[in-house]
């Protein structure tokens, strides 16, 4: 209760000072850093509006907050506090990055350092997010089915985007295979020759009983291997908890290693493309979303035959070079199964979504009818990419954030990793006692 009357009041607060100065819309920038010079078009910090915390929950730009922004409210604005004290005074909420229509600038949810809370948005994020990645198959079953059907052997790695119940970025263990082995261009490369699977961590049963097979044991955080097409053989196993440093020195050994094994196999010849690398439902790709910092592609149908055509147009964008690695990509029937998701104008068709600093809300950025042409998607995914600003997060931050914001993330099934377990506990605790006050 105490939290969304402080969040109510700071609304209410700059609503009102929203009319001391009209908005200002277009290509504007932020603040330079570390006393660099400012970029070309960039306005001082003390020439911002004073309605600049109203423009930066806007994310939709139509100049007034749905219901989802205002539950986005609270962790937002809580991440300006640079003292902690439970007001914003003129110095902290005047760094704010204005939104812009054409730019679909979004706020950084978490910091880097104690004592500098200010938000900040990665640096040339459009060149850095553009970069090619591997996509994943998302769940056992299509990524199975795919190497069966081209005989090529798989990459596997598993990890939780909840980590200690905070949705919205990966668990460390998962985080450092990410940014030492699998982000690494050289191991991207070779991955072109391989089926790759990335599994989330207690979501599903059936795939737990395959990684705890795959792992000897319970399913923790993080696993890896690498397999043979058939799935079930390891070529190379990490093991729980463990990742490529196990079996490879470095990023251009794996790739070496990758290409040693790929060449013992002799990929089959077929038409036709992999499927859609869906996630397992809406939630959990939103969820995975928000820890990769990508937009969500939502194949919205309320049938299985009508969703399967849908897919197998969006299947087309997906594997393309243009794409490929760039979305997170799901399912739904209807929106029910996104609640926090509103200003939808079609019932079936493609919705694009940035997601929240957790994965627990978003904005939809783009939406394309069922009866479009492909094209029409293809175009809406540009736009989607050219406007999207990755959120620079770090754990903690995120994890006192998640408390302020009362975010709890409930997983698919309960999670057996005894570290995991305790953690989550622990903060659920934490919650409880934060609402008691």
């Amino acid at each position: 209760m105490t939290r969304w009357v402080w969040t109510v009041g700071l609304l209410v607060t700059f609503s009102s000072l929203a009319h001391a100065q009209p908005p200002r819309r277009g290509n504007q920038g932020f603040g330079p850093r570390n006393n660099a010079a400012p970029s070309r078009g960039a306005p001082s910090r003390g020439a911002r509006p004073a309605n600049s915390i109203m423009e930066a929950l806007d994310v939709n730009h139509d100049q007034t907050l749905s219901a989802v922004e205002i539950q986005n409210a609270p962790a937002f604005l809580l991440s300006l506090d640079k003292n902690q004290d439970g007001a914003l005074s003129q110095s902290e909420w005047g760094v704010i990055p204005l939104g812009a229509s054409g730019n679909s600038t979004r706020v950084a949810a978490t910091l880097d350092g104690a004592n500098d809370r200010t938000p900040k948005i990665s640096e040339n994020a459009s060149d850095v997010w553009q970069a090619p990645a591997i996509q994943w198959f998302a769940t056992l079953s299509r990524g199975l089915a795919e190497a069966k059907r081209t005989g090529k052997p798989i990459l596997f790695v598993s990890g939780n985007p909840s980590c200690a119940g905070v949705s919205g970025m990966w668990c460390p263990g998962k985080g450092n295979i990410d940014s030492t082995y699998l982000h690494k261009p050289e191991v991207i490369e070779a991955a072109q020759d391989f089926v790759c699977i990335r599994l989330t961590a207690y979501e599903n049963e059936s795939e737990r009983v395959f990684m705890s097979k795959l792992v000897k044991g319970q399913v923790s955080n993080t696993a890896f291997a690498i397999l043979a097409p058939d799935g079930t053989s390891a070529v190379h196993n990490g093991g729980i908890g463990k990742g490529p440093s196990g079996l490879y020195k470095d990023s251009v050994e794996m790739a070496k290693g990758m290409k040693a094994i790929a060449a013992n196999y002799s990929p089959t010849e077929t038409g036709g493309l992999p499927a859609l690398p869906v996630a397992l439902n809406a939630k959990v790709g939103l969820v995975v979303a928000a820890a990769d910092n990508q937009p969500l592609v939502l194949v919205l149908a309320a049938t299985p035959s009508f969703q399967q055509e849908l897919e197998t147009k969006v299947a087309k964008l997906a594997w393309s070079k243009a794409f490929s690695g760039r979305f997170v990509y799901a399912t739904a029937t209807s929106m029910d199964e996104l609640p926090m998701l509103q200003g939808h104008s079609i019932s079936d068709g493609i919705l694009l979504i940035e997601p929240d600093m957790f994965g627990a809300g978003g904005a939809i950025v783009g939406e394309v009818s069922s009866d479009q042409p492909d094209e029409i998607i293809a175009q809406t995914m540009r736009k989607t990419l050219k406007n999207f600003v990755p959120i620079e997060k770090s754990r903690r931050d995120l994890a006192s954030l998640g408390l302020k914001a009362g975010i709890f993330y409930e997983t698919g099934i309960p999670v057996s990793g005894k570290g995991e377990a305790n953690d989550r506990e622990r903060y659920r605790q934490q919650l409880q006692r934060a609402k008691g006050n």
